[in-house]
């Protein structure tokens, strides 16, 4: 309640407001000053946490949003086609990693004692289950490190471990701060990321801040991200996730320069935004 009413209040102050509130204030309706974030178009797949009757509700209300900010083209092309809605009424406004991450090249002195790491909550669309049994194929012993919160599959993904009879170590960690994050990216020789779904993938930008090779899905927004840095595999087939991740150890690994991180930069991010939303109420 109390966010819509300081939607109204700014809306009378003629304020530009970008509010990722569900369900969407009416004032969102009514104002072309106020802007729906929309972080990806989950609701559209097999993938979200809604009821049928939520999600029906919510594209019934996005459907009449007059403006829109989100986080990759992937997201608003779904939107677009989805909804019917025009192009020119969404933003994209990418993610972007904090000025320590980007700097923050991987230092030769630190140990690579991680061979595999994967940053991700432990839910369905994140995979693990077909990344557990695509290491069944690879014969040499690995490290593998899982971070995340329990979304509900950490129960299963354990299981599946155990039964695995691997000969290689898992770890699952949670609750990891920002500082143990930095610091397993720059130990780890690879991050493997097999999601079904993303509206962005922020652990792979973080990853190849430090330099850290990528192996990962061949979903349409990691391609538009992170281009050809990463080595692509079929999320749905273990085998293809093995060859990927063979191949990956068996090419020389990349200088953190080979990316370009200027596009995720936050001070980047922000004049763009400002131009965008500026050029977007002029139109």
């Amino acid at each position: 309640m109390w966010l819509n009413v300081a939607q109204i209040y700014f809306f009378l102050k003629g304020w530009k407001v970008i509010t990722d509130f569900n369900p969407v204030s009416f004032i969102q309706y009514i104002s072309s000053d106020q802007y729906q974030l929309i972080h990806d178009a989950r609701v559209f797949t097999d993938f979200g946490r809604w009821s049928t009757v939520s999600k029906f509700l919510m594209k019934k209300a996005w459907k009449r949003l007059k403006r829109i900010v989100t986080v990759s083209y992937t997201s608003r092309n779904a939107l677009v086609s989805k909804l019917g809605l025009e192009e020119s009424s969404i933003v994209v406004s990418y993610n972007g990693c904090t000025p320590n991450n980007s700097s923050l090249a991987p230092s030769k002195k630190i140990e690579k004692d991680i061979d595999l790491i994967y940053v991700a909550t432990y839910e369905k669309r994140k995979n693990h289950i077909n990344l557990i049994k695509a290491l069944k194929y690879i014969d040499k012993p690995m490290s593998v490190c899982f971070v995340g919160f329990d979304n509900g599959t950490k129960a299963l993904i354990e299981s599946t471990i155990a039964n695995s009879n691997a000969i290689h170590s898992y770890r699952l960690l949670s609750d990891v701060d920002d500082d143990k994050l930095c610091d397993l990216y720059k130990r780890s020789k690879l991050l493997v990321y097999p999601s079904f779904y993303e509206g962005f993938g922020m652990p792979l930008i973080e990853a190849a801040s430090f330099g850290c090779p990528i192996a990962c899905s061949n979903l349409e927004v990691f391609k538009e991200l992170l281009k050809d840095y990463p080595c692509y595999f079929e999320p749905g087939d273990p085998e293809d996730i093995a060859r990927a991740i063979t191949e990956s150890f068996n090419t020389i690994i990349r200088d953190v320069k080979d990316f370009d991180m200027s596009v995720f930069n936050w001070d980047v991010i922000t004049v763009r935004l400002l131009q965008d939303i500026n050029m977007n109420f002029r139109s």
